[in-house]
């Protein structure tokens, strides 16, 4: 996610980016950096219970 959807939705790597060049009619557009805090947050979350 880091490396490849972060960039995507224009976060830059590791959420380091210029988040405000995405359109916001973009499907990966976020309205605040909150919402990609916790997103990231849960899919870690989710992957630490799946690998244990």
């Amino acid at each position: 996610m880091m490396i490849v959807l972060s960039p995507i939705i224009g976060w830059g790597f590791f959420g380091l980016g210029y988040a405000g060049q995405l359109a916001a009619d973009a499907p990966f557009y976020l309205e605040s950096g909150s919402k990609y805090v916790i997103m990231t947050l849960i899919l870690h979350l989710t992957y630490g219970a799946i690998v244990g």
